[in-house]
């Protein structure tokens, strides 16, 4: 967990914002990247991981899985 997201929860707003793409300059064509995002849903938390691909100049959803759980998972910074 990041310190934004640390102090996120801090305040009570835990799965606010615990993901920010990050800068990407000059992707590959054709490479990929992943987004986990985990935001309490009033009765469990929902994690959401979000597969990016980089086509044509952009950079575009390929997948998204949606699962929830009691808490949220350690996300990388």
């Amino acid at each position: 967990m990041n310190v934004l997201s640390k102090t996120l929860c801090a305040l009570g707003l835990c799965g606010l914002l615990l993901s920010v793409p990050a800068a990407r300059a000059d992707p590959v064509e054709g490479s990929f990247y992943t987004e986990t995002t985990c935001e309490y849903a009033g009765w469990a938390y929902e994690i959401v991981l979000t597969k990016y691909r980089y086509t044509g100049g952009q950079w575009t959803v390929v997948s998204r899985t949606t699962s929830y759980a009691e808490s949220c998972p350690p996300l990388e910074p």
